[in-house]
């Protein structure tokens, strides 16, 4: 019977593959969404640990679109408000460009990426107030993903470099419902 050949290779083509851009011979991989648990420390470098709160992370890769998309939920540690980041990076070649608004201001985003295209292991970014109180402010970053963790080292600085607060996050990957149970839980 010819259907079995058929099905499959359809099969074969609906499972994770690459495709092919059409500007480039450049293999990209198909769109993908991954979830993350984790906790964030922040310290004062004067009075020390603020304390630890959890955190979730939506991470959307669109290669096609040339986007990453990030949805960080977490517990203010301040006010113990509910607070979401919301950001749609673009992504050309190996930098990252976005920005988001939040109760503060305008927040602009750029950075680098280390590693394979859609693959990458290693990067950074800074996120600088682009007006309201804060502006000038800046949060750098240096992110490490190995395996399921991701790791993110920050620090908070005044625009005249003075360091206000460092952030250290630390993620797991987990299942999608595992995302939204903890998510629930905030």
């Amino acid at each position: 019977m010819k259907t079995l050949p058929i099905l499959a290779i359809l099969a074969a083509c609906a499972a994770k593959t690459t495709v092919e851009t059409a500007d480039t011979d450049a293999p990209i991989l198909e769109a993908e969404t991954r979830y993350y648990l984790g906790t964030t420390e922040a310290t004062d470098p004067t009075f020390g640990s603020l304390g630890t709160t959890t955190i979730v992370l939506l991470r959307q890769l669109d290669p096609e679109a040339g986007e990453i998309h990030e949805v960080t939920t977490q517990r203010d540690l301040y006010s113990g408000d509910l607070r979401e980041v919301d950001v749609v990076y673009s992504v050309t070649d190996d930098e990252l460009t976005g920005s988001y608004d939040d109760a503060y201001g305008t927040v602009e985003i750029s950075g680098e990426l280390d590693g394979e295209a859609w693959d990458w292991t290693i990067w950074n970014w800074a996120a600088t107030y682009a007006d309201g109180p804060f502006v000038g402010s800046t949060l750098f970053a240096e992110v490490e993903l190995e395996g399921e963790v991701l790791t993110v080292d920050q620090e908070a600085r005044s625009p005249s470099d003075h360091l206000e607060l460092t952030l250290n996050d630390r993620y797991e990957e987990v299942d999608e419902p595992t995302y939204a149970e903890a998510l629930d839980g905030l």
